[in-house]
């Protein structure tokens, strides 16, 4: 991807809907501060895990943005006693909205249900509780199975990716099915921060070694979800837009795939 300007710019999905090309991660410990913060930075995409959706609300409330102004991606907290639909309906009302922009149906949820779940997205597309519907943590056979049943194909493909954890086969996969690659644990909890070949890259571009790693998944047409609390980290997270990785340093960091690290707390 060229010609990169702002957080705002946008991947176009398959059934035209566009997303930020850049989202701000949450968690059940994100804070409404933290929320404000990332609104503040520029942030308007806004991806949700089960248990942050208070934070959430409250972040927007005191933040003043508009909805028809954000983009909330939602992985949804499936299981036996809470089907598709019951997940869907919680998060709605959980966060006072009538819609979700992006609905994602988590792996490890629909081992044995695949068709199931993925027929009652269908459906809340269809209704227009969902903009939008994609998976997380999809491997290429279960890409491949959900192929053989869906009629709307999977419009986003949500993955742990690092340059020390790339999923080669997964990406290769999610691409191929024209989907969006969205990469969270882009930082690996900090753990990548401390590494001496990024470190020394970092130095020479007199960039964080945080905003290299978030470029290098720019760069890699990925979408990366950073999770930070600090505002500094929050607005040092956004600034990603006025320096581009050269071609040799890209390959530096895709060298790091496999390298070990040791997460540390969350940046």
């Amino acid at each position: 991807m060229t010609h990169l300007t702002a957080l705002t710019d946008t991947f176009t999905l398959t059934n035209g809907v566009v997303m930020p090309i850049v989202g701000f991660g949450t968690t059940a410990t994100t804070t409404p501060a933290s929320v404000v913060a990332a609104l503040v930075a520029g942030y308007r995409q806004l991806e949700l895990t089960p248990g942050s959706e208070g934070a959430v609300v409250a972040g927007l409330q005191t933040a003043g943005v508009a909805r028809a102004d954000l983009f909330i991606t939602v992985q949804l907290e499936v299981d036996v006693t809470s089907p598709v639909p019951a997940a869907i309906a919680a998060t709605l009302e959980a966060l006072h909205t009538d819609y979700l922009d992006l609905a994602l149906l988590p792996a490890a949820a629909a081992t044995s249900t695949l068709g199931a779940a993925w027929q009652a997205l269908e459906t809340a597309l269809a209704a227009g509780k969902v903009r939008a519907i994609g998976l997380a943590d999809f491997q290429p056979d279960q890409i491949a199975a959900l192929a053989q049943t869906a009629l709307v194909p999977p419009m986003v493909n949500q993955l742990r990716l690092n340059p020390t954890d790339q999923q080669p086969a997964a990406v290769a996969a999610s691409k191929t099915a024209h989907m969006v690659v969205a990469a969270y644990s882009t930082l690996a909890a900090g753990a990548l921060l401390t590494l001496k070949p990024l470190r020394k890259m970092a130095a020479r571009y007199q960039r964080t070694p945080a905003q290299l790693v978030l470029r290098w998944a720019l760069q890699h047409d990925y979408l990366p979800l950073p999770r930070a609390q600090a505002p500094a980290h929050i607005q040092e997270n956004a600034q990603l837009f006025d320096f581009e990785l050269s071609f040799h340093d890209m390959q530096v960091l895709d060298a790091l795939q496999g390298r070990s690290v040791t997460p540390k707390r969350s940046k």
